[in-house]
């Protein structure tokens, strides 16, 4: 009987599940175009302070990513562009995070060139 007991508390679907992340991450997929802004932009989550991405080479897709984000919607928000560049799609940007997983968000920063 206690063998029976011990079995069906191991297969309750409502116990806690080991080895599965309480948080997740998001993916954050910047592209450029040609013309690019050299000084870079910050990228903040959730009003929090923003963090500072320095520019690559342009035409050059660059990654960056934020862990420990709890379940449940979050917002994006992308500063710092230079006056002649846009982020699109415009801040904030709401996204939806799940447990053990990675959320990926898409960001195109466009430049027009000066002059």
């Amino acid at each position: 009987m206690l063998l029976l007991l011990l079995a069906a508390a191991c297969s309750d679907p409502s116990a806690p599940r080991t080895g599965v992340a309480a948080t997740g991450t998001l993916a954050v997929r910047v592209v450029r175009n040609v013309d690019f802004d050299p000084n870079g932009y910050s990228l903040g989550v959730d009003g929090a302070a923003p963090k500072f991405v320095p520019a690559v080479f342009p035409g050059y897709e660059q990654t960056v990513m934020v862990s420990g984000l709890s379940p449940g919607v979050h917002s994006l928000s992308v500063s710092g562009v230079a006056g002649n560049c846009v982020a699109n799609p415009q801040s904030p940007i709401a996204f939806a995070v799940s447990a053990g997983t990675s959320t990926q968000v898409e960001v195109a920063v466009v430049c027009l060139t000066h002059g």
